[in-house]
């Protein structure tokens, strides 16, 4: 019998749906913890482990005769589904669109919240204080500067540093320390925090 393999197996497709949309929750916030990256890597390796495990079994069992041989390019077809869905995710994760994309669905939330942290009628925020949702973002800390420059933690960066957006409607934010901004929109930029 000379057919191509069926679809992708349902744990699969699954497992599949669930790691893109973790990948694309963790990259469309202003940045991502150790946490994360360990567990994209981990999980990332376990995935090609899995599947060089799966296709290894199944040339396998082609080369015995216990399963029809099929063409390469019907081989090719079935088996690369996994590795070009995951990349192509990966690919949109780390180009920044879903950042920018977060920002834009969650804009008038923001925008409305800012004007409340300017005017006082919202306190700011210390870390050891729960967070908030405001839009999309999940908000740890706020800060007001002068200048209506409203600085929001939303995540985690790296081992020790945080990452979050800030509204400076005037000019450019003011670096304080180790502060890096890069614009995003309008008078938003993403803003790294470095000790």
């Amino acid at each position: 019998m000379d057919r191509p393999p069926g679809k992708l197996p349902l744990v699969v497709r699954i497992a599949l749906v669930v790691w893109c949309v973790f990948i694309l929750v963790a990259f469309s916030d202003a940045g991502f913890g150790l946490s994360v990256f360990f567990g994209l890597f981990i999980g990332g390796a376990v995935w090609a482990f899995v599947w060089s495990v799966r296709l290894g079994i199944v040339l396998w069992r082609q080369r015995k005769g216990s399963v029809p041989v099929v063409t390469a390019r019907q081989m090719w077809r079935y088996w690369a589904v996994e590795p070009v869905v995951l990349s192509v995710t990966a690919a949109i994760g780390l180009s920044g669109v879903l950042l920018h994309l977060r920002l834009q669905l969650s804009m008038s939330a923001l925008e409305s919240f800012a004007a409340d942290v300017v005017a006082g009628r919202v306190s700011t925020q210390r870390r050891d204080a729960p967070a908030r949702w405001v839009g999309l973002f999940r908000i740890r800390e706020v800060e007001r500067l002068d200048d209506g420059v409203v600085r929001l933690i939303t995540c985690e960066d790296g081992m020790l540093d945080e990452a979050g957006i800030v509204r400076s409607p005037k000019s450019d934010p003011p670096v304080i320390g180790e502060d890096t901004y890069s614009h995003l929109s309008g008078p938003w930029f993403r803003w790294h925090r470095s000790w």
